[in-house]
């Protein structure tokens, strides 16, 4: 219990002091813009985040029901495990699952926890629904309404569909009307996201199917060199002595609990094995994944690992957990604090400003908010650079009580469509004065006919420099016609007239 509550202080400390990058604060983005759905997910990340941004824009705050997920994970997988195996094993598989890496680094990842979270109860309500009979239409029903959420989280969830059916259909108890109310649960999760992509251009189909399908994942080499490095990474080698290990029956071996370990087995096992074999197909397609990817098939994985190791050699993996996970974590809060003088010679020579951005967040803000009061909207060039000076910048104005304008983003901007090109609406701009933030280097020579005025400067930042463009007299239809129809004919031409965005940028002259 002692070296359980170190690790979650230890978590504690992660989110209070890690700070915001790229890809979580575009996440907060969406919960501060709650949407039926967005770009390049479903729109769970936004609702999970919704309630929360209301109150605080805190990253401690933000973090928390990461936490709170985790810790209510590690706490079911106890009670789940502990109705077939001895006490003591289910407490150190709990613990485990607790303490790994990937989990215990996810208080600071999105949009992983809400897949995480619901793929794992909808798992855990089909299997007690299956082998129980009391009470089992309302878990079936409820399974298939989280199986939805976490699909409404990330596709993946929907690579557990077939591990379920196929552990159903090769049982011979099987209980069709609680399949049926399973389908039941989770199609209002299934006809909402059909609806709000049918009312934007598919956007989020369109995206997840064609435009990122044929998007360039580098060499197939690369691509299942990564794959193999990330199933290392995600499967830990302290747990691999179970592949050579039989299950272990440390309680009253009687036929109903012997049954109920080999079903549990039996069905953990496909949970992490189909998913993964889908994965790898796609792999040796030359598409590539990423490492959180696999964070939902974690527990299942650690779970059917825990049934094949005894006591003794769940301790031995316990205890090289503990010095391993907590060196990352101590390694994680040094480079919090202390990033300046640790990791400035690296990017002595490279991104520059990216660096002295993060080290100096708030004094960034102040360097340009003389700037930012004085315009109607502010612009950056990237996705990611908006996601982060958007966060700041109203994390700032809830600070000081103040009403400052959101940061968007100016012209394509990313190899992929945002978010933001549906959340900007230039025509409300027409006329007004806009600000464009360029970090390095400026490429900014064919903006002037956007605008009538336009005054470019290049300030110096900590040794390093950005651009300033203060412009008047946005001419909003010249720019959706000819800046803006680029990143539409790139992202959205799959669906033609049919699109908002579409017809927005392809009216006639």
């Amino acid at each position: 219990m002692t070296i359980l509550l170190i690790f979650l202080f230890l978590r504690f400390a992660l989110m209070a002091l890690v700070p915001v990058l790229g890809d979580e604060a575009y996440y907060f983005y969406w919960g501060m813009h709650p949407s039926g759905g967005y770009y390049d997910l479903p729109p769970m990340i936004g609702w999970w985040l919704a309630p929360f941004a209301k109150i605080s824009l805190a990253p401690f705050w933000l973090r928390i029901p990461n936490l709170v997920s985790l810790v209510l994970m590690s706490a079911s997988i106890y009670e789940w495990l502990a109705h077939g195996i001895a006490k003591t094993r289910a407490k150190l598989i709990a613990a485990a699952f607790f303490i790994l890496p990937l989990p215990f680094l996810g208080v600071v990842m999105f949009p992983d926890i809400p897949l995480l979270f619901f793929s794992y109860f909808s798992a855990y309500l089909f299997f007690r629904a299956a082998t129980l009979k009391d009470g089992s239409a309302v878990s079936f029903l409820f399974s298939g309404a989280l199986l939805g959420a976490a699909v409404l989280s990330k596709y993946f969830a929907g690579f557990l569909i077939p591990a379920y059916l196929f552990w159903f259909f090769t049982r011979r108890e099987r209980n069709f009307k609680g399949l049926a109310w399973f389908i039941v649960g989770g199609l209002p999760f299934a006809f909402q996201h059909y609806l709000w992509n049918e009312t934007h251009c598919w956007a989020n189909i369109v995206f997840n199917f064609v435009t990122r399908q044929g998007a360039s994942d580098g060499p197939l080499y690369q691509v299942l060199g990564l794959f193999a490095l990330y199933i290392v990474l995600v499967s830990s080698p302290f747990f691999w002595t179970a592949f050579r290990s039989k299950l272990q029956f440390d309680l009253k071996n009687d036929v109903q609990n012997t049954n109920w370990i080999l079903y549990l087995s039996q069905f953990l096992g496909l949970l992490w094995v189909v998913p993964l074999g889908i994965f790898a197909l796609t792999a040796f397609s030359g598409r590539g994944q990423g490492l959180h990817w696999l964070l939902f098939i974690l527990p299942f994985f650690v779970m059917w690992c825990g049934l094949r190791l005894d006591e003794v050699r769940l301790n031995r993996a316990f205890k090289f957990l503990v010095p391993f996970t907590g060196s990352l974590a101590v390694l994680g809060l040094v480079l919090a604090i202390f990033p300046y003088p640790i990791l400035k010679p690296f990017f002595q020579n490279r991104l520059q400003f990216e660096f002295a951005h993060l080290t100096h967040r708030e004094a960034f803000i102040q360097a340009i908010l003389p700037d930012i009061r004085a315009n109607d909207a502010v612009f950056t060039e990237g996705y990611t650079f908006s996601s982060i000076l958007n966060y700041d910048l109203q994390r700032y104005a809830r600070a000081s009580g103040q009403a400052l304008p959101e940061v968007s983003v100016w012209g394509s901007g990313s190899r992929f469509g945002r978010v933001f090109d549906w959340t900007s609406d230039f025509a409300a701009l027409d006329g007004k004065r806009i600000l464009i933030v360029t970090p390095g280097w400026f490429a900014g020579d064919v903006w002037p006919p956007y605008f009538k005025n336009f005054t470019r400067f290049e300030r110096d930042f900590e040794g390093t420099h950005f651009h300033i463009t203060l412009t008047d007299g946005f001419n909003a239809a010249l720019y959706l016609k000819a800046e803006f129809r680029k990143p539409v004919e790139t992202y959205y031409r799959n669906v033609g007239s049919g699109c908002s965005i579409w017809n927005l940028t392809h009216q006639p002259q």
